[in-house]
């Protein structure tokens, strides 16, 4: 799983990093699979836009091999520092690319 997220994150440098939260993460019983991206900020809302739509179809494509549902969630970096989780500090990083 950790695998397949490191490539999500390889194939689309723009994003910041990538966290897994909710159920899955942090019990046996689950439905779906929490996935937090957190992007760079962009210039125009239009890259934000597209590279939020490359990441809903390629988690599409990883949802349908694995026969999980998975549960995207996109904040900019910025939204992200304003800790809008209940549960921050409960956040498992996945991933992380400390380069902007």
């Amino acid at each position: 799983m950790t695998r397949e997220i490191q490539l999500i994150h390889t194939k689309l440098p723009n994003i910041h990093s990538i966290f897994g939260f909710g159920s899955f993460f942090h019990s046996n019983i689950y439905n779906d699979i929490d996935i937090l991206f957190v992007l760079w900020q962009f210039k125009s809302i239009e890259n934000s836009i597209l590279l939020s739509k490359e990441i809903r179809e390629i988690c599409k494509k990883f949802e349908n091999r694995i026969e999980i549902p998975i549960d995207v969630l996109i904040l900019t970096y910025d939204e992200f520092l304003e800790r809008p989780l209940k549960h921050m500090d409960k956040l498992i990083l996945l991933s992380m690319n400390d380069i902007s």
